[in-house]
Formats: C-alpha cells, structure tokens, sequence
C-alpha cells in the first residue's frame, strides 16, 4: 500500500522527540524505530525501542511493517530504501526540512493510518543515524473514524483500477453512508457496493482466493476482503442479506 508523506504542522513537531512526562504524548507513544542504511548506503540496521510496551500489540506491529515495507518499496515512496533515495526525495520535498534543528538537512515527515501516527525524521548523510520512525497510537475516537474511512475510500479506489472499473466513484455522503455511482447511471449503496464488488466484479474461490487468471496486489486484496467482511459480505461465500447498509455493515 502506498501512504501519503504528509507535512509535519509546527504544533506536532515535538511529537519528533522524546516526550515530557504526564502529556497525552507520554501516554501515546508506542515507540520508535532507529536506523541507518550501513556504509554502502544500501543496507538497512535498524533497531527497536519501546516507548509502552502494552501498546506495542500484534496489531500494531502489522501495520508499522505495512508502513516500512511500503517506505521501501521502489512502487512507492522509497524513503527507506536507501541513503540516495532518502536524499533524493528529501531534495525534492525543501518545505519538509526541519527548521531550526541542531543537524542542518533533517527532514521530516508524517503518515496517518486509522489508529496509528508515524512520524519520520530522516538524516540523509553517512557517519549517523539515517532515519527515526516514531510511533503513536491515535486516542480520538472520532478521528479514527474519519481516517477508517479515507483509508476505506483509498482502498476501494485503487481496487477499482486495478479491475479497470474506472468510470466509478465512491464517496461518504453527508449522513455517513457509503455511496458509489458510475457514468452509466449505476449506483450502489452501502452494503450494495461492496456485494457488487465481491460477487460479481472479483472472481473468488470458495476459501476466498482468487480464482485462476486473476490478480489483485496481496496486501491491497487482504485490507480489501477485511473491510468486505466487515460489512457481512464473505468473499466466496454469496451473500443472504440483501438489505443495503454503511461501511459499518449496520446501517
């Protein structure tokens, strides 16, 4: 999956270092990931320190090798995948620079998934530390959900191209509730959608793999099927609801 390197505000750069004790910050920080890319410049050491160790779940180590996988991939933005790359990006991101800093051609940057915050601190020159991934789990509810549900549209969109629906749109209406509509006049609701998507436009097996001749990137594909379930429609498995319903599969 590709995420978005987003712009650190000023109000979040302390969130950069090591916070101070009794702040929502103290509470909130997993931990973080240090390393560099080696003498070569193309290797990658990296160490991890734990901030809260009860914080430090399955779940959460699911998603920080997601967010790491993806920084090394050359498909997206290959930040971590080697000292030249992080300095060629962070040449072409110069309002990302960190101002001020004691280390002069820091830079950071920002990802936010639904119930984590990475923050990216990148020092591309040999002889030090090349990168700091700090981690923060995401304590408002409400903004969890906002986010649940760009990474909900994030996902359906690049599905859509990847099975060459392009002429379809989805969005979240004003009451909350999935919509999805293409240039013929066809629309789906809620629920509706994610059967279109799953019965007809997807061809599964019955253990829920994909059928023979189709391809769909493995880690796009699984956040795809857990999002489907969620809303009662069980890849290979036809659904027997046929009310329509939101993303939450409750509507």
């Amino acid at each position: 999956m590709k995420y978005d390197l987003l712009t650190v505000p000023e109000s979040e750069q302390h969130l950069l270092f090591l916070p101070k004790p009794d702040t929502t910050a103290h509470q909130t920080k997993v931990g973080c990931v240090r390393g560099d890319f080696g003498k070569s410049g193309d290797e990658f050491h990296h160490t991890w320190f734990p901030h809260r160790e009860e914080l430090n779940t399955d779940e959460f180590k699911a998603e920080l090798t997601r967010v790491i996988n993806s920084l090394r991939s050359e498909f997206s933005h290959p930040l971590l995948k080697s000292r030249d790359e992080m300095l060629k990006y962070c040449k072409e991101h110069p309002e990302n620079e960190l101002r001020g800093h004691w280390i002069e051609g820091t830079h950071v940057f920002k990802i936010e998934v639904p119930k984590y915050t990475f923050y990216l601190r990148c020092l591309p020159v040999f002889g030090d530390y090349n990168f700091y991934v700090i981690c923060y789990i995401v304590a408002d509810e409400n903004e969890i959900k906002r986010r649940t549900r760009d990474e909900e549209i994030y996902i359906l969109g690049e599905l859509l191209w990847a099975q060459h629906l392009y002429d379809v749109r989805v969005w979240y209406d004003d009451n909350d509730v999935l919509q999805a509509e293409d240039d013929e006049g066809n629309k789906w609701t809620g629920v509706e959608f994610y059967k279109f998507l799953t019965e007809e436009c997807i061809d599964f097996e019955p253990d829920g793999t994909l059928s023979e001749g189709m391809y769909v990137e493995e880690e796009l594909l699984e956040m795809y099927k857990a999002y489907s379930v969620k809303n009662g429609v069980i890849p290979g498995k036809p659904s027997r609801d046929e009310n329509g319903g939101g993303s939450d599969g409750d509507n």
